[in-house]
């Protein structure tokens, strides 16, 4: 069954405040965890490397008498003391023309033939590490070349224990992230949360005394101020409002002409209870083509057909 992570956009603030901050301490430990492995990977190497460079460097100085001598049997001898060492496949002694003087192959492990260069050096190779090391005589001169053939079987049993160690860092590490952001986000979302809800009720109930609290100093409280500022606002306008709206029916009622507010399509607005009075209730909606006949009233440039004054 696949797994589909929930759009960001979908979750509520305080989701997604928990979700970005459990997603950043997942990179973050993942990066950590990735450059610990591949730091352990890389001393583990390392130390291989020196480990055989430097048995690499005593087989030659113990052969350099063998080589010069050409004894071959003690050469063989030299190498056979590599029987001890697990990691080492194969190793040879060359002569100065390159060609085999002396060789070693542990049990089980067929002959290898290496191909050395005219220099010492060292090459990783698929799951295999070729060391190539120069004897050279007191003076200088080259003589001989040592070669071994290591297996990096230990590598992979170093690369799944720290990769067991980092998978368990980093779920303790996750864990303690959700925890932390569980327990953080209260200070971040809560404020966010409570403007968010008065808000609604402003916008359900339409009514604008509600007010939200003001925490801290940061872009939440400023929100929270500009918010409750605006209702301020909206509260006196309604009220002059409302006051204003008083004092015009207080004036319109007192009148004792007729008055009639009509817009720009000559739907009616607004009249007073004189007019109501006067023209008997016959208020319609659309009084256009009747104003003239029902209510005695005409637009600018209309004739009075009605015979009415």
């Amino acid at each position: 069954m696949a797994f589909h992570l929930p759009k960001i956009r979908d979750l509520s603030i305080r989701n997604k405040l928990i979700f970005l901050q459990f997603f950043t301490c997942l990179i973050v430990l993942a990066l950590c965890c990735a450059a610990f492995v591949f730091a352990d990977i890389r001393e583990y190497k390392e130390n291989k490397v020196n480990s055989l460079n430097s048995m690499a460097q005593l087989i030659g100085s113990s052969s350099i008498s063998a080589l010069e001598f050409l004894d071959n049997e003690a050469a063989n001898s030299i190498l056979s003391d590599l029987v001890v060492v697990n990691d080492v496949l194969n190793a040879k002694i060359l002569d100065k023309d390159n060609n085999v003087f002396a060789s070693y192959s542990k049990r089980g492990i067929r002959d290898f033939s290496f191909n050395p260069e005219d220099k010492s050096y060292v090459e990783f190779k698929e799951d295999y590490l070729y060391i190539y090391h120069e004897i050279f005589r007191d003076n200088g001169e080259i003589v001989g070349m040592v070669c071994i053939r290591a297996e990096l079987s230990q590598l992979d049993t170093v690369i799944k224990r720290k990769i067991q160690i980092a998978a368990i860092l980093m779920g303790i590490g996750m864990l303690l992230a959700y925890l932390i952001a569980l327990f953080l986000q209260k200070y971040i979302s809560s404020p966010l949360l409570r403007l968010v809800s008065v808000m609604e009720n402003v916008s359900k109930e339409g009514s604008y005394n509600n007010r939200t609290e003001v925490e801290g100093k940061d872009e939440i409280g400023t929100l929270s101020r500009v918010f409750n500022e605006m209702l301020n606002q909206i509260e006196r306008r309604d009220k002059e409002l409302l006051e204003n709206n008083y004092l015009l029916n207080s004036i319109l009622n007192s009148m004792g002409d007729g008055v009639l507010v009509v817009d720009n399509d000559l739907n009616f607005m607004l009249w007073n209870p004189a007019f109501e009075r006067r023209h008997s209730g016959l208020l319609i909606a659309h009084p256009k083509i009747a104003l003239g006949k029902n209510y005695n009233m005409f637009l600018p440039g209309e004739k009075n057909t009605t015979g009415l004054q």
